[in-house]
């Protein structure tokens, strides 16, 4: 028999129906300040351990009532309107928390105690936590998210519910840019309602800047912020969705994790590696908002060059010059224009043309045409390169002939015919010095193992273990060995 699965739970089916009561009421603001002091005090994490029935009636009406003395602010409300003594509105306040389904009264013998029920405490903290939400900080996320996928790559079926975590962070993290870009565009409609100078200031160097951007906004751009990784994070993503047998996993996981079907299942993990094929718009959202943010800027500024080149008070001033004019005029005085004499608009008063000062010559630019010296120099600097560089192919081509005797061979067995036997020699030696000291899976990682993949190495690091010692290098002896799957085991 198939089994129906059930609804997801709405709002209302988690928190009591009439949880918004205190909080659309005419005393919302505090009510909203009363119910954080009550959590700091008496339910929080950082509260003292609550006695097993609850905290004292007695204790928290004298809290509410003191937090009522202390705010004047406080509002006669419909069925107190009458009322002024703080322990009956204390009182009056406790019993519309506990019928709002805030706190919970229980009667124990002849005392009564209060507490919170777990899903109000939950509630309360999503909304304080949305009320104090600050700049975010992208770096941390981005970080979180590829470091997730990385353990996902390595263990899909044990980090699938990692998986699912790092596609909410992404999905968060391009809400966060929309959202920014819209509040820039909000405070662009405020600045030109500002009339005081210092209070468009005060909105561009601290709202503007400081409260609104993201935190982390002028590093976003830096080589080494985590953004960096977006492609990588693209492909680790695609990877976990086309290779057929980590598929499997993910998706399975998926159905004992979320307890969903297999069709819903595959929806699902179809819809969280969509997430992360987003990041190949990041550079779009970034561009649209350093626009977004050079057009408010730019408009600030210009109502701050405004202001500052204008007087606030010409008006007036001119109002006051045409009285006295008028009051002189009327007591027979002579008034002085402090001007020099003379018509206020003659030609001889107009400042003396500036002569343009000559253009000065450009430069010719002739193309330099290098010496014999010059261009040797340039290819013994590519030669020199191309000697030193190591590639797996190098590396392959080094090894194939030793290893196609041997399963295993030594460091005295590699020869070194030339510069770039030498650096494949030392690449070696180095990976071999590397997989002694790590552990494998935590060197899995490193660019050296990549660099050699398919090989295995190994080397004694005792002080009395044996040397190579051939006629450029003495280092300790390593082995190198094929292998079929990664750069070690």
């Amino acid at each position: 028999m198939k089994r129906d699965i059930p609804a997801p739970l709405g709002l209302f089916d988690r928190v009591p129906d009439r949880i918004f009561g205190p909080l659309a009421s005419p005393n919302r603001r505090q009510h909203w300040k009363l119910l954080l002091l009550l959590y700091e005090r008496f339910f929080g994490p950082d509260a003292p351990l609550p006695p097993e029935n609850g905290h004292l009636h007695g204790v928290v009406t004298a809290e509410i009532a003191a937090f009522i003395q202390n705010h004047r602010d406080w509002q006669a409300e419909d069925d107190a309107q009458s009322i002024t003594d703080p322990r009956i509105l204390a009182n009056l306040t406790l019993d519309k928390l506990c019928h709002a389904g805030w706190l919970k009264k229980d009667h124990v013998g002849v005392r009564d105690f209060i507490d919170m029920p777990p899903a109000s405490m939950k509630f309360l903290e999503l909304l304080q936590r949305f009320a104090t939400l600050g700049p975010p900080m992208i770096a941390g996320k981005v970080q979180v998210i590829f470091n997730t996928l990385r353990q996902v790559k390595l263990n899909p079926g044990r980090e699938a519910a990692g998986l699912h975590e790092a596609a909410d962070a992404a999905r968060e993290l391009i809400g966060v840019l929309n959202a920014t870009r819209f509040r820039i565009r909000e405070m662009l409609h405020a600045i030109a309602s500002f009339d005081d100078t210092r209070v468009i200031v005060k909105a561009v160097f601290e709202d503007l800047i400081a409260e609104i951007f993201i935190r982390d906004y002028h590093t976003l751009r830096t080589s080494d912020h985590p953004l960096r990784h977006r492609w990588e994070i693209i492909q680790i993503a695609e990877e976990l969705r086309d290779t057929t047998t980590v598929r499997e996993q993910l998706v399975a996981a998926y159905q004992r994790s979320l307890h969903l079907p297999f069709d819903k299942a595959e929806i699902a993990f179809e819809n969280d590696i969509a997430q992360f094929k987003r990041f190949e718009r990041i550079d779009e959202y970034l561009d649209r908002m350093n626009d977004i943010v050079e057009k408010a800027t730019r408009r600030a500024f210009d109502f701050i060059h405004y202001r500052l080149r204008s007087y606030d008070r010409l008006d007036e001033l001119l109002e006051q010059a045409k009285a006295g004019i008028a009051a002189a005029a009327g007591a027979g005085l002579v008034i002085y224009a402090g001007v020099a004499p003379g018509e206020p608009f003659s030609a001889i008063r107009l400042r003396t043309a500036r002569p343009k000062a000559a253009r000065g010559e450009r430069a010719i630019i002739r193309r330099h045409k290098p010496s014999p010296r010059e261009l040797a120099l340039h290819a013994l600097s590519q030669t020199m390169e191309i000697n030193r560089r190591v590639t797996a192919d190098e590396i392959r081509l080094f090894l194939a002939g030793p290893l196609a005797r041997n399963s295993a061979v030594t460091s005295d067995e590699l020869r070194i015919g030339s510069i770039n036997d030498l650096c494949v020699f030392l690449t070696l030696c180095r990976a071999a010095l590397v997989a002694a000291v790590h552990d494998g899976e935590d060197a899995r990682d490193d660019p050296l193992f990549v660099l050699s993949r398919g090989y295995r190495f190994s080397m004694d690091l005792s002080e009395d273990g044996p040397l190579t010692d051939n006629e450029y290098l003495i280092v300790p002896r390593f082995t190198v060995s094929r292998t079929q799957g990664a750069a070690y085991a």
